[in-house]
C-alpha cells in the first residue's frame, strides 16, 4: 500500500516539473528590453532581422501601440472626413488624366493587339495567362485611383501634416505611402519617450532605432528645401 504522503509528494513534484519549472525558465530567459504603456517588451518579441529591417520591427513594438492610442485621442482631427476624401480623389483624378495624355491611344492599340491574340486558336494556356495579366494591368492603368487608395494614403498624410504643423516643420521624406514629416515625427517620438510613455532598457537597441533619423542615408528622398515642401 502506497503511503498517502508519498503520493501527494509525487503529485507535487509532477506539478513542479510540468507547470512551475517551465514558467520559471521562460521568465528567466525573457530579457526585458523596454516598457510601452506600462507593459514590458521582451527580447524574444524581436524578429531575427537584418540591420536595415530592424528599425521597422522596433517601431512596431515600441511606437505603434503609443501611436494607436494617440490616434484614438485625436480621432476628430486625424480621421479623414468625406470632404478630405472627395478632394483627394478629385486631385488624383486630374493628375491621372494629365499623366494619361498622349498615352491613351497607344494603350488602346496595345489592348486591341492583346484581344486579337487571345482570340487565336493556336494560343497556349501559358501565353493566354500572360496576356490576360497584361490586359488587366492596362485596364487598371486607365482607371484613376479610387477610394481604397484614398483610404490608404489619407490617414498617413493627415497624421504627418499634423506632426509637421505641431512639431516645428523641418525636413520631409518621400515614402511609398506619401510624405513623412521626418523631423517633426522624430520630435513627437522623443516627446513620448521623454514623458515615459515608452522606455528603452537596451541602449544599443535604442541607438539602432534612432539611426534612421540621426545617420541613415535617405538620399534625394529627404527634402530640406522649403520651396519644395
Amino acid at each position: 500500500m502506497v503511503n498517502p504522503m508519498t503520493k501527494i509528494l509525487a503529485n507535487f513534484l509532477v506539478y513542479l516539473a510540468i507547470v512551475v519549472v517551465p514558467q520559471w525558465s521562460r521568465a528567466v530567459e525573457q530579457e526585458t528590453i523596454g516598457m510601452v504603456l506600462g507593459e514590458p517588451v521582451y527580447r524574444d518579441q524581436l524578429a531575427d532581422l537584418a540591420e536595415d529591417d530592424l528599425h521597422s520591427e522596433i517601431y512596431t513594438l515600441f511606437v505603434t501601440p503609443v501611436l494607436e492610442k494617440y490616434l484614438v485621442e485625436n480621432q476628430k482631427e486625424l480621421e479623414p472626413t468625406n470632404t478630405d476624401i472627395n478632394r483627394f480623389m478629385l486631385y488624383y483624378q486630374k493628375q491621372h488624366e494629365k499623366e494619361l495624355r498622349g498615352k491613351k491611344q497607344e494603350m488602346a492599340k496595345k489592348m486591341e493587339s492583346i484581344m486579337a491574340e487571345l482570340n487565336t486558336d493556336s494560343i497556349s494556356q501559358t501565353r493566354k495567362e500572360e496576356l490576360i495579366g497584361e490586359l488587366f494591368f492596362l485596364k487598371s492603368e486607365l482607371e484613376p485611383p479610387g477610394i481604397d487608395y484614398a483610404m490608404f494614403v489619407l490617414p498617413h498624410w493627415k497624421l504627418h501634416n499634423h506632426f509637421y504643423k505641431r512639431y516645428g516643420g523641418g525636413r520631409i521624406l518621400w515614402q511609398q505611402r506619401g510624405v513623412e514629416a521626418f523631423d517633426a515625427h522624430y520630435k513627437w517620438i522623443k516627446e513620448q519617450e521623454s514623458s515615459g510613455v515608452f522606455v528603452f532598457l537596451d541602449t544599443n537597441l535604442q541607438n539602432k532605432f534612432y539611426h534612421y533619423w540621426m545617420s541613415q542615408d535617405h538620399g534625394t528622398n529627404l527634402i530640406s528645401d522649403k520651396k519644395r515642401i
